[in-house]
């Protein structure tokens, strides 16, 4: 507890107050043989600078080992009242508010190694007033996230907005051979895919997906081995067509590509090649005699002729 000398005034405001004429008068009740008048054999008083030497020459009496502590800092003397001065939380610490000349001259100085460590390492920002090298680490990868989110969100955004443009460019000036093929998919399907569209993969490059009817797409990858099978066929078929609505018709040969569709995707692709047959010739090689007994059922008013080698 910090010691407050009182003056002259506050002694004899005290006394007043509890109606006694001087300090003398509260000692009246010691009997005077118990009383002390003088302090003999105590030499006088000395300042706290010397109290403070004569201490550590009789402390040194008991041993001092060496102390290489401070690395150059050799003792000095510290009158105690610094410490009572500089150790009062309004003087060093900011979290007072009521001190503003403190605040701000913290402030200040944070502002000022702020400035000149981003000037010196050339970087957008610099923090200070931190706890602990902890503290300061957890606070700048916590702004890292939040630059580096803010900057993938817009890029990110960016590249959507890109994606679906190109997407819609191309739904409007789909060539007509993708949109041909895209109906025979469908067919060929039957219905599992809505379609056929062309689009940009995780490296930017161009490729050819399957839709589904919820709009799903499907890279040609992720399809089964039937499936990619159909969608040959398919860019196949609008070839031909295409190719058909320009020069002389060609027959179509196909060599067992139905071995891996199932039996309903097998007649709809026999129902597809009937319909190319009215315009072209269509032959069919297999060793199934299940796709001849099914091609022999279509009703498409297209004849079916079958050959035993």
């Amino acid at each position: 507890m910090p010691f407050s000398p009182h003056t002259e005034a506050d002694v004899r405001q005290m006394l007043a107050v509890i109606g006694v004429p001087s300090t003398e008068t509260l000692f009246e009740e010691i009997p005077q043989d118990l009383r002390c008048g003088g302090l003999e054999g105590i030499p006088s008083g000395l300042c706290e600078m010397d109290v403070a030497a004569l201490m550590g020459a009789r402390a040194r009496a008991d041993g001092e080992p060496a102390c290489f502590i401070g690395a150059g800092a050799y003792d000095h003397h510290i009158p105690a009242a610094v410490w009572q001065i500089a150790t009062r939380g309004e003087l060093y610490s900011a979290y007072t508010p009521y001190q503003a000349e403190a605040s701000q001259g913290t402030l200040q100085l944070l502002y000022e190694y702020q400035s000149m460590m981003t000037a010196l390492t050339a970087m957008d920002c610099s923090n200070a007033s931190l706890y602990d090298g902890a503290s300061a680490l957890a606070e700048a990868v916590l702004m890292a996230v939040r630059s580096n989110a803010e900057q993938y969100v817009r890029v990110k955004l960016a590249s959507r907005i890109l994606r679906d443009e190109i997407e819609r460019y191309r739904q409007q000036h789909q060539g007509p051979l993708l949109e041909r093929a895209s109906e025979h998919f469908a067919v060929l399907t039957q219905g599992s895919f809505a379609g056929l569209r062309a689009d940009i993969n995780e490296k930017d490059e161009p490729v050819l997906v399957g839709v589904r009817p919820n709009d799903d797409r499907v890279y040609v990858e992720g399809m089964s081995s039937g499936t990619r099978d159909q969608l040959y066929l398919s860019l196949r078929l609008a070839s031909l067509e295409r190719y058909m609505d320009s020069a002389e018709p060609m027959p179509f040969i196909v060599d067992d590509i139905l071995v891996h569709f199932d039996d309903e995707r097998s007649v709809a692709t026999l129902g597809v090649l009937a319909e190319l047959a009215r315009k072209t010739q269509i032959i069919l090689f297999t060793h199934h005699r299940r796709l001849v007994e099914q091609a022999q059922a279509l009703e498409v008013g297209v004849p079916v002729k079958v050959h035993t080698l």
